[in-house]
Parts: C-alpha cells; structure tokens; sequence
C-alpha cells in the first residue's frame, strides 16, 4: 500500500492512514520515509472500536491490500457496513454475495500498479465510487446482522 502512495504523493487530495500495531512498524516507518511519505502517510498503532468507526466515518475509501490469504476479512465487512467503497486484493477471502464492481473492487494481490488504478480513479472521480459504497453497505446490512451471524456460529458450533 504504502508503495502504491508512492506515484500519488505529489497530489493535494490524497492521504492515507494505516491503522494497527506489529512487527512491521519499523519496516514501514522506513519505507514511508524513503519514499518521501511522511505528509502522506499516518500510522497511529491500535485504535479503539470508537476511533476505527470515526477514521472510517472521515475516509473516503478502505483498501485492504493482503498478500497473504485473508481468510475471515472482518475489517473489509466493517468498511463496507460503513458505506465506504473498498478495494481489495485478490487474496482477501469470500465476502458473502460481494460482487466485483458492484460492492468494490479488486487487484492482484502484490501488484503495486494494479492497487494505484482505482486510487487514482477515486481520487480523479470520487462519485464514480458513491455507488459502490452505498451497495456495500446495503450487502452488509443484508447479510451481515448480528441475528444472521449468531445463527451461522452457533450452526459452525453444532448446535
């Protein structure tokens, strides 16, 4: 993600926030300043459930750029039960009923190239994207209620 920033960085409209703590940090710090990100690019560690939902409340789109197999993506559901569009990689799991270019969108996960595309769509037309986040969320508020997930535990639980 943060490589994918890296042609953007000249552009007034853009900034992005990674949120989250690990062993990666370091690493990270070290890219965004070799990149020339600082301005750019916010990692404020863990965040509360309150502090998630007003980043998400502020943002204009989520982007979950796995390289590994995400297989429960519980902060993509979150985005999109937000109203935000998302773009995702090819290696986040099954979201139930997503549909690419209808609910968001996806890349190749790795593709550096194939992550800017979109963000330099949203950043060019960001009413283009209204729509996708407005049919994420109405996916979510479909299929994801705390009723129908409970009922899909206690089923994976045998009982």
């Amino acid at each position: 993600m943060i490589e994918a920033m890296s042609p953007l960085r000249s552009r007034k409209n853009v900034s992005m926030v990674i949120a989250g703590e690990g062993e990666d940090r370091p690493r990270l710090e070290a890219l965004i300043d070799e990149l020339g990100l600082k301005e750019k690019v916010s990692l404020p560690g863990r965040l509360s459930g309150g502090d998630m939902r007003e980043l998400m409340a502020k943002g204009g789109l989520y982007v979950q750029p796995s390289i590994g197999y995400d297989s429960c993506p519980n902060a993509v559901m979150e985005a999109m039960a937000a109203g935000l569009p998302v773009v995702i990689s090819s290696q986040v799991g099954r979201i139930d009923g997503f549909e690419p270019g209808r609910h968001g969108l996806v890349f190749e996960a790795g593709d550096h190239q194939s992550l800017c595309e979109p963000i330099v769509r949203f950043l060019d037309g960001p009413a283009e994207f209204a729509g996708l986040g407005a049919e994420a969320r109405k996916l979510m508020s479909e299929r994801a209620t705390p009723e129908k997930v409970a009922g899909q535990i206690l089923e994976l639980a045998g009982r």
